[in-house]
């Protein structure tokens, strides 16, 4: 499309209107340079429908700056594919809030990678619904620091496969 001949600088002046009224298919035409100079009010501007047609590159291609401004809908909305091609950086640059906000699928969609990079704030506020949607990688994936930050609850909600895939050095963490 002729959106995509526009330069960075160009994109990131379009308006928060601009950005809104663009469709799917002009989304899915930016390059990766587009996508990550997009202002964070030209983003928080994409409705939940036009988000999930942003492809997994250019998911990937969004700043921690950027990914830690979008509002809990729309990360609500970002599908399974999108979510698995966050990066470590951008899992761990996602607020409590918003990883509370993501759907089931989303999270199970969370590679062991993904899993380590969760910070303390992070693991503190899971619940214990969320822990047990988690694959028994991922919860092998959760370090011996990182294990005392999941709450007496989500310890508890462990499945019998993900307490059997906790590391010995997981458990021994364990107050």
């Amino acid at each position: 499309t002729q959106l995509s001949n526009m330069g960075n600088t160009q994109v990131a002046q379009l308006t928060s209107l601009q950005v809104a009224a663009l469709t799917t298919g002009q989304l899915k035409s930016l390059s990766s340079g587009q996508v990550a100079a997009l202002t964070s009010a030209q983003l928080n501007a994409l409705t939940s429908a036009q988000l999930p047609s942003l492809s997994s590159t250019q998911v990937r291609a969004l700043t921690t700056d950027q990914l830690s401004k979008l509002t809990t809908t729309q990360i609500a909305g970002l599908s399974t594919a999108q979510v698995a091609a966050l990066s470590t950086g951008q899992v761990a640059a996602l607020t409590s809030v918003q990883l509370n906000a993501m759907a089931s699928d989303d999270l199970k969609a969370l590679t062991t990678a993904q899993v380590r990079a969760l910070t303390s704030d992070q693991l503190s506020k899971l619940s214990s619904d969320q822990v047990a949607l988690m694959a028994t990688d991922d919860i092998a994936a959760i370090s011996s620091a990182q294990i005392s930050h999941l709450s007496t609850g989500a310890i508890g909600a462990l499945t019998t496969a993900q307490a059997k895939a906790l590391t010995t050095a997981a458990i021994n963490a364990l107050t």
